[in-house]
């Protein structure tokens, strides 16, 4: 396999504007500044895996189809080592590759994870680049930017030519001199491996002792205040402050800030680039346990915070005030806070909401996301839901629920059961949810109406079970909003739907990895992928007239895989090599795993390529033929050799096998076969295919020919001969090596061989 290295562009790339001073974007190395300007990224396919958790709101939905494929055919085409344990890849155009195969729409994306503080960044083939040098105190990476963009939410289902950057994220440590540090990394061609840009860096000294944070970025934008300029907004928690008397409103800092890299800015290592300190926003209670979800709505981008009144030290009388607005927080109080990112200004959308009012336990964790599912009486499709979730440790204990807000924050499910619009409510006690969502009833012609009218666009997908916790007896639940008149349920008769209520649920281990509608077919639903352990599960719902869902199996399970001894700590969805199919990409504690359809014609055989129809290449029985092919994509796979025999352009028998189950794992294999006497005579062509697949994935020799044993001899003195004469002889041999002269007396009773002729090297 040949690694494809292309050159890192800009380390970012050029921008698609006209607008020539925002041509470059400043985030490059500078060994590269000469050569970025003409450079450009290819078209990778934008079926990618940009966040954590799939998509900025946080709900592991990659809304981009996969073209239809038979989920049947799913295998594990290649598995890695070096990316593995409890980490959480992200995929998109990073290494810049040229297509796999010239016939594919688009180039490929690169899967790239912290691993034991290095970058391990793998191709489309499985092919891990170089290893960076080890990198003190890096966590994950949070966030792969976009640098030629404005609007990060900005989505072309045509692909991108968008050369993604790395951010990444730092374990909280004190160091001395009271700073804190991130990261942004691209990919340097000549090194083959990443490289670090810029190191973000935040000033924590005037919090002493408490001088030490962990720092998320998650959202980047050029800025609006110059076309060069690139600004990242970063998460920044502290984990366990320990000492409450050292600054009554700003003992620590958690909470969101901006870092500005500036144009004229030289590269890492030095300076480093600083925080806006204008725009940091303090909360009291821990941020930094989840990924935050971020969206974009009416030309805002909001960023809503995970959030845990946690106070370690402080006990409940802390409470922070924030120096540029004078907001008061309470460290015993759960709040919803958002963030508007959009101006010069990271300032609350509205002031952190207090939500006591809507918990039912004692220190609730708070996990907001903004989800995109429509309530088909109003069109109206944006919505804050608020996962209410407890630990069961640590004073946390409670029934978890999930509210629903608009985007004012207002509730639209009130505790008051008068109101007849209530949370969804656990009937388990201590635990947190998983939220997605998706299409999964798909197609509006999917309905049964009155009882179940198919509901537009994305359905809200939870289950109780997560990535850290099992809960037992666990379930899946499709949910929906519909505010207009009260929806009949089929059963139990005479009972109602809430306005925020399930549409379906089904008893099943697991917590939800991922969305997509990865088999592409025309029902246009999205699949939920389900982990439980080492099981992988691919779920479509059926259709709501159907026997099974009206027997209470919404559900089919249409793949599935297990790893055996192993445990799976992340699943995403992408179409990693740019064939418009979309694969699934496993982490388990052992090795990375690309599961999905082979590409095909990955077997490229470079010898023997050199002869036509009328330039044979001759071979003799007993002669070694070597067949040489390369691996387009890394393969643990096997394959058969065979020959096929031809007469002129037409193929004469069935092939001959040669060679069966061969362990196929390099990247160029060489294989050595000595012609048997079976194949004397034939001409034709050797046939290299994978033992599992060999309909989709070949390729072939030129044709070559097997000579037949000949011996044209002849006596030049034949009048001359008498005894004690020598006898010449002359002729041509054709793949034979020696030739005895034998004599016989009795009319060929019996042989008599008097002398052993040695062919010259021209075959004389």
């Amino acid at each position: 396999m040949q690694k494809k290295k292309t050159h890192i562009t800009n380390i970012l790339r050029i921008n698609r504007r006209t607008n020539s001073r925002a041509k470059l974007f400043a985030l490059q190395l500078l060994a590269f500044i000469a050569s970025a300007a003409s450079a450009f990224a290819q078209v990778a396919s934008p079926s990618n895996w940009l966040y954590p958790d799939g998509n900025t709101e946080a709900t592991r939905l990659n809304r981009f189809p996969s073209k239809p494929q038979s989920l049947d055919s799913f295998r594990v085409k290649w598995a890695i080592s070096e990316i593995s344990g409890d980490v959480r890849p992200l995929i998109g155009n990073i290494v810049n590759n040229e297509k796999i195969n010239q016939s594919f729409r688009y180039a490929p994306n690169e899967i790239a994870a912290v691993v034991s503080g290095r970058i391990a960044i793998v191709d489309a083939t499985g092919n891990l680049h170089k290893l960076n040098d080890y990198i003190p105190y890096i966590k994950d990476i949070t966030v792969l930017l976009d640098t030629t963009e404005r609007d990060p939410f900005k989505f072309n289902p045509a692909g991108s030519n968008a050369h993604h950057v790395m951010g990444i994220e730092t374990i909280e440590m004190k160091s001395p001199d009271g700073m804190s540090h991130a990261f942004l990394a691209g990919f340097d061609k000549d090194a083959d491996t990443a490289k670090l840009l810029r190191r973000l860096t935040l000033d924590l000294r005037d919090y002493a002792p408490n001088s030490y944070a962990n720092i998320k970025p998650v959202i980047g934008r050029l800025s609006i205040n110059s076309g060069l300029d690139y600004s990242v907004f970063s998460v920044v928690n502290c984990a366990s402050p320990t000492n409450k008397d050292v600054n009554n409103e700003l003992p620590y800092f958690r909470g969101i800030t901006e870092f500005v890299t500036r144009s004229s800015s030289p590269s890492y290592p030095m300076p480093d680039i600083k925080d806006v300190k204008n725009n940091r926003f303090h909360l009291p209670g821990d941020v930094g346990f989840a990924t935050p979800s971020i969206a974009g709505v009416n030309g805002r981008s909001m960023i809503a915070l995970p959030y845990y009144a946690f106070h370690d030290d402080f006990g409940e009388s802390i409470t922070i005030k924030n120096p540029n607005n004078s907001t008061v927080l309470n460290g015993n109080t759960p709040y919803l806070a958002i963030f508007d990112v959009s101006t010069n200004s990271t300032l609350p959308v509205f002031p952190p909401r207090d939500l006591s009012s809507l918990v039912n336990g004692t220190k609730p964790q708070i996990r907001p996301y903004f989800v995109n599912t429509r309530d088909r009486n109003t069109i109206y499709n944006n919505f804050i839901l608020i996962a209410e979730e407890y630990l069961g440790r640590d004073g946390s204990f409670g029934t978890p629920r999930l509210h629903l807000l608009n985007m004012n924050g207002d509730t639209l499910t009130f505790i008051n059961k008068e109101e007849n619009s209530p949370p969804f409510t656990s009937k388990k006690k201590n635990h947190q949810w998983s939220i997605a969502i998706g299409n999964v009833d798909g197609s509006h012609t999917n309905t049964w109406d009155d009882y179940f009218p198919n509901n537009p666009g994305n359905e809200i997908i939870v289950t109780e079970t997560t990535r850290d916790f099992a809960v037992p007896q666990s379930r899946l639940y499709v949910m929906r909003y519909y505010s207009g008149e009260s929806q009949v349920k089929p059963y139990p008769p005479d009972e109602k739907l809430f306005p925020f209520d399930t549409i379906c649920t089904q008893r099943i281990n697991g917590w939800v990895a991922a969305v997509n509608d990865i088999d592409g077919d025309p029902s246009g639903k999205d699949e939920v992928i389900l982990v439980d352990g080492s099981s992988l599960y691919v779920l479509q719902m059926n259709d709501y007239m159907s026997y099974k869902f009206r027997s209470s199996i919404p559900f089919d399970t249409i793949y599935t895989a297990t790893f055996k001894n192993q445990i799976i700590s992340n699943v995403s969805v992408a179409d990693l090599e740019g064939d418009g199919l979309n694969d699934i990409i496993v982490t388990t504690q052992d090795s990375t795993y690309l599961i999905g359809i082979d590409i095909h014609n990955v077997i490229k055989v470079t010898s023997p390529k050199d002869s036509t129809l009328t330039e044979m290449i001759s071979y003799c029985v007993g002669d070694t033929i070597s067949i040489v092919w390369q691996n387009v994509v890394k393969t643990n796979n096997h394959i058969d050799i065979l020959f096929q025999a031809t007469e002129g352009t037409t193929k004469v028998g069935d092939p001959i096998i040669i060679e069966q189950n061969f362990l196929n794992t390099a990247d160029t294999t060489i294989y050595n076969y000595c012609i048997s006497s079976k194949m004397k005579g034939l001409t034709g062509y050797f046939i290299v295919q994978q033992s599992n697949d060999p309909e989709n994935i070949f390729d072939y020799t030129s044709i070559v020919k097997i000579d037949n044993p000949t011996a044209e001899i002849t006596i030049d003195n034949e009048d001359e001969l008498f005894v004690g004469k020598d006898m010449m002889l002359s002729g041509k041999l054709q793949c034979i090596s020696t030739l005895e002269l034998q004599y016989s007396s009795d009319m060929g009773d019996t042989w008599l061989t008097i002398d052993t002729v040695t062919a010259s090297e021209d075959g004389g």
